[in-house]
């Protein structure tokens, strides 16, 4: 995200009651109800327990739902104000999900992505975080939480998933600024 639109607010680490270094992790569980979910899945309900249990070894998770939650999660339920959920999401060490939406927000934050999803296979704006290295789809729910550990024990990976965003903006037009200067070209007179 250019920061000339948003800039993270670190209060949100006394929100979350963790230290500005302790790395932490946000979950998200979707409900599978729409349309256009219709023969997809995500994160399998016997792994949603073991994908909390393998990532709290290594970092403080936070599970964001639209579904209500087991008892045994129900202790990691995120509760901040909605108006948070990006700053949470850029300071996060990663972000797990099967939301297509927050899996972008947070690869365009700099955090890193993983989407365990069926729906997000072959999509033009996931392949293109894909082949950035900025997001990693992948709907099969063995081989994602092995990768979510692989990320989350990664050295400096926040800085790392920066940089790489860094590259991207430098080759994209603000997409704002091209906005307003077609309007003021082509305003309605």
């Amino acid at each position: 995200m250019n920061p000339k639109y948003f800039i993270a607010d670190p209060k949100i680490f006394n929100l979350l009651g963790v230290s500005e270094n302790e790395k932490y992790v946000i979950i998200r569980f979707v409900h599978w109800n729409a349309t256009h979910d219709i023969g997809h899945k995500g994160i399998e309900s016997t792994y949603k327990e073991k994908f909390v249990e393998v990532i709290s070894k290594y970092a403080k998770v936070f599970i964001s739902s639209e579904v209500p939650l087991p008892k045994s999660l129900e202790s990691h339920k995120l509760n901040i104000p909605i108006d948070k959920m990006h700053d949470a999401l850029a300071y996060a060490s990663l972000f797990v999900g099967e939301s297509g939406t927050m899996s972008s927000e947070a690869a365009l934050l700099g955090t890193p992505a993983l989407n365990i999803s069926t729906s997000a296979v072959g999509l033009g704006s996931f392949e293109e975080l894909e082949k950035r290295g900025l997001m990693f789809v992948i709907p099969d729910n063995q081989l994602a939480l092995i990768k979510a550990i692989e990320l989350i024990t990664m050295k400096n990976a926040h800085d790392l998933f920066t940089s790489k965003l860094e590259s991207i903006k430098l080759e994209y037009e603000d997409i704002n600024e091209y906005l307003v200067n077609f309007f003021k070209k082509y305003k309605y007179e």
